[in-house]
């Protein structure tokens, strides 16, 4: 055993030792459909939290059993979708993010980048990619960073689990965050902390990169992530923003000179107007 195993734990913990990976997968799928029940817990604890209290008493060997057991149920879930119960689903999910079963990413990504799989699980979108993002490391960012791009209303979770593996790729996200109340907020409340794990002088250059990146964005979200620092006692400068009448203005000059031939040129002294 890696540790003294309480009383309470051993019979389950000696009956999950003599199974074998075939009979792991057999009792992890009855227990995540709520069909048995075997280890020692309160009502609560069922299915998840009774696993994973009883994981770290058990042997190297059978801890990668059973994270080889929860990979084919991944499997055999993605196989198909609707054989499975949701709450069965979000469990087994929950399970292998708090067990760290890192083969059930690459089982759970092709969920993600295809579209038609995708918008049939959307109820289950949420608890994919939490599970994702808890067991993501470095390598992982261009998934993150590219995830806005096909589902924007994940923008805000792609950016907070990009400050905790690629701080360098959060911040160039944050340029590109949809004008989306929620994608919006979720990054608002994440800035605070991400800023809290820096020195105070590498903060100053995070906060002057932060309101580059943030002055991209449209008038109302620069304003409400500025007021989220603020709020949080952090200070920046956004550039003063143009009136709406000259916003629109020149958004419909630049469509036009894009359209105008070469050729066609407004004299300098106009074109310095703007």
């Amino acid at each position: 055993m890696t540790k003294q195993t309480p009383n309470s734990y051993k019979p389950g913990v000696d009956r999950l030792e003599d199974m074998n990976k075939q009979a792991l997968v057999a009792w992890l799928e009855a227990e995540l459909r709520g069909q048995m029940h075997i280890l020692a817990g309160k009502e609560e604890d069922y299915p998840v939290q009774a696993i994973v209290n009883h994981h770290p008493y058990l042997s190297i060997a059978t801890q990668r059993r059973v994270g080889d057991a929860l990979e084919s149920l991944v499997l055999d879930w993605r196989k198909d979708l609707s054989a499975w119960p949701e709450a069965s689903v979000r469990a087994l999910l929950s399970l292998v993010a708090e067990l760290g079963v890192e083969g059930a990413k690459r089982k759970l990504l092709p969920l993600v980048s295809d579209r038609r799989v995708w918008g049939q699980i959307a109820v289950l979108q949420p608890a994919v990619l939490r599970a994702l993002a808890t067991l993501s490391l470095n390598e992982d960012r261009m998934f993150w960073s590219q995830l806005p791009q096909q589902y924007p209303e994940f923008a805000g979770m792609a950016f907070q689990v990009l400050t905790r593996i690629a701080a360098d790729d959060a911040l160039q996200l944050l340029s590109r965050i949809p004008d989306n109340g929620i994608a919006v907020g979720s990054v608002a409340r994440t800035l605070p902390d991400f800023l809290s794990q820096f020195s105070p002088e590498r903060t100053i250059a995070i906060l002057n990169q932060l309101a580059g990146a943030i002055a991209k964005l449209s008038s109302e979200s620069a304003a409400n992530l500025k007021q989220a620092l603020e709020d949080s006692g952090y200070s920046i400068s956004l550039p003063p923003c143009p009136s709406k009448e000259k916003e629109d203005f020149c958004k419909t000059m630049n469509s036009f000179a894009k359209k105008a031939r070469s050729t066609n040129r407004l004299p300098l002294e106009f074109a310095h107007a703007f």
